[in-house]
C-alpha cells in the first residue's frame, strides 16, 4: 500500500492492521522533550538492542550508562499481536484484547533498529490516560515491512493534524512539535524557507546531484542542496535501507515545504521534525529516512 493510500484509508476511518511480534517495553523516566536529540534514538535502539538480546533475536547486549540512566526495569513479552493504527491511536491487540492503547497527542518519537535489529521498530509513547511513558519494541518481519510501517505512522500523524482543530494565532513557532503557520513578515518567500539554513552543515549550497551521490555511504545519510536546474528549488538527497540514492524536491507548485505531516515554514523545520520523530520524510511515495547528516566541509 502506498503512502498515498494509507492518508485515504485513515482519512476514510480505516485502520491499517500488522501482524507483528512484540518483544516488550522498558519506563522511560525523562521527558522525550528534556532530551538532546541524538539521545532521543539511541534510546530507543538501545532499548531495542536489549530486549532483542534477552529474547535471543540478537546478541546480548549491554544497554549504554547514558542511556540505562533514563529507563527503567525491561518488561519481556515476546509474543504475537496486532498492532491498529488509525488516525488518532495506536493499539496493540494480544489474543483478541487490547493490550495497549496510544493515542497519537501522546506519541513522541519512533526509530528503526540497524544492522542484526534492522527488522524491528521502537516507539515512545505514553497509555491513553496520559501516564507510564514507555519504548515499545516490535518485531516487524524485514525491513521493507519496517519501513511500510513507519510510511503508515507518518501518513496517521499527517491525518490527525489536518483534521485536528486550527491552532489559534500564536507567536510561537512550534506547537506540541509540529509547525505553526506564522503570518509572513515582509521578507522574500525564499529567503523565509532558507531561515537558518546556511547554518546548517548539513546544507551542502549549490551541488549538483553527481556531486552529492559520492557523499552518501550509508543507509539513512542525508544532505540538502539547491538545485542547479530549478533556482530556487531545494533538494533534500539521501540512501536508503535498499541502498538506492533517492531526491526529493521539498517545495512544491506554490513554493512551500508540505509533507502528510503538514505545511513547514523552514527547510531547518522540517530536517528537525523528521529527526526528532526519527519518521522517514515521505513525499509523492518516495521516502527518505534522516540518521545521519552529511556535513560539509568549509
Amino acid at each position: 500500500m502506498s503512502q498515498n493510500a494509507f492518508v485515504k484509508d485513515l482519512q476514510n476511518k480505516i485502520s491499517i492492521n500488522f501482524a507483528v511480534n512484540y518483544l516488550g517495553s522498558v519506563p522511560i523516566e525523562t521527558s522525550v522533550n528534556e532530551m538532546v536529540k541524538d539521545l532521543r534514538t539511541q534510546t530507543i535502539r538501545e532499548c531495542i538492542s536489549h530486549l532483542a538480546g534477552l529474547v535471543e533475536l540478537g546478541p546480548p547486549h549491554e544497554v549504554n550508562s547514558v542511556v540505562g540512566r533514563i529507563i527503567g526495569e525491561f518488561k519481556v513479552e515476546n509474543s504475537p499481536v496486532e498492532i491498529n493504527v488509525s488516525s488518532n491511536m495506536v493499539k496493540i491487540i494480544k489474543n483478541n484484547r487490547i493490550a495497549h492503547r496510544h493515542p497519537l497527542s501522546f506519541w513522541s518519537i519512533g526509530a528503526a533498529g540497524e544492522n542484526e535489529t534492522a527488522t524491528m521498530f521502537g516507539y515512545i509513547a505514553k497509555n491513553f490516560d496520559g501516564t507510564d511513558r514507555r519504548c515499545h519494541v516490535l518485531d516487524i518481519g524485514d525491513s521493507e515491512e519496517v519501513a511500510r510501517f513507519a510510511e503508515c505512522l507518518n501518513s496517521a500523524l499527517g491525518v490527525m493534524v489536518l483534521e485536528a482543530e486550527p491552532p489559534k494565532p500564536s507567536t510561537s513557532r512550534r506547537n506540541d512539535g509540529f509547525a505553526v503557520p506564522i503570518p509572513p513578515k515582509r521578507r522574500s518567500h525564499l529567503a523565509e524557507i532558507a531561515t537558518n539554513l546556511e547554518r546548517q552543515l548539513y546544507y551542502h549550497g549549490k551541488i549538483s546531484r553527481e556531486e552529492a551521490l559520492p557523499l552518501l555511504t550509508k543507509a539513512g545519510d542525508f544532505l540538502v542542496r539547491q538545485s542547479n536546474k530549478s533556482p530556487g528549488q531545494f533538494i533534500l538527497s539521501g540512501l536508503t535501507e535498499n541502498n538506492e540514492y533517492k531526491h526529493l524536491m521539498l517545495l512544491d507548485e506554490s513554493h512551500k515545504i508540505v509533507t502528510c505531516v503538514g505545511q513547514f515554514k523552514t527547510v531547518s523545520d522540517l530536517v528537525d521534525y523528521y529527526m526528532s520523530k526519527g519518521l522517514p520524510v515521505v513525499v509523492n511515495s518516495t521516502s527518505i529516512q534522516l540518521r545521519r547528516p552529511i556535513l560539509r566541509k568549509h
